[in-house]
């Protein structure tokens, strides 16, 4: 945490992929709405450069690396990066994870813990506390976040759909045959 230049709690709302402008790598681009700011200049939204991507059939898999998805929601340890993209405009400040996977702390909401590589934490409200005791400073809220209000919607999101019936039991392939669930 000491390394970093920025510490952000937030989540993932968008990922773009690009080439850098030597057209040798893929990043993605990880557009992240923040909610706090435990370390650095408050900022409402930030860019999370996360090595590998798609960019229509071409695709790059960088191991180990942070991998991202949207929603995902933790706390990142992060640096200022000058990486050039091949973007149709230009980004605003780009930041990389400290240490790649290591830099990213996720929330799951519905058990609340805090989980990395190397570190899992019961509590979300917990590490709050972890990182402010580790940073010295109280943190910038930029909008709320309500943990249990997540957990509680996504547990009610995750209810699974009973399939009771389907026919016909048998088809054969390439006959266009419907099956009706």
């Amino acid at each position: 945490m000491n390394s970093s230049t920025v510490i952000v709690e937030g989540k993932v709302i968008a990922k773009t992929s690009y080439w850098d402008t030597r057209h040798f790598n893929i990043y993605t681009v990880n557009r992240v709405e923040v909610y706090k700011v435990f370390k650095g200049a408050y900022v409402e939204e930030i860019n999370v450069i996360t090595p590998g991507g798609t960019i229509g059939t071409d695709a790059e898999v960088v191991t180990p690396s942070l991998q991202l998805d949207i929603e995902d929601k933790g706390v990142f340890m992060l640096f200022e990066d000058n990486m050039l993209l091949d973007a149709p405009h230009a980004l605003a400040q780009k930041f990389k994870p400290y240490s790649g996977p290591q830099g990213y702390y996720k929330y799951n909401v519905i058990d609340n813990l805090v989980i990395n590589p190397f570190h899992v934490e019961e509590g979300i409200a917990n590490f709050y506390q972890s990182v402010i005791q580790l940073t010295g400073i109280d943190p910038i809220e930029v909008r709320p976040f309500a943990f249990n209000r997540t957990a509680n919607r996504s547990q009610e999101d995750n209810q699974a759909i009973a399939i009771v019936t389907f026919s016909p039991t048998t088809v054969t392939a390439g006959t266009k045959t419907i099956l009706t669930i």
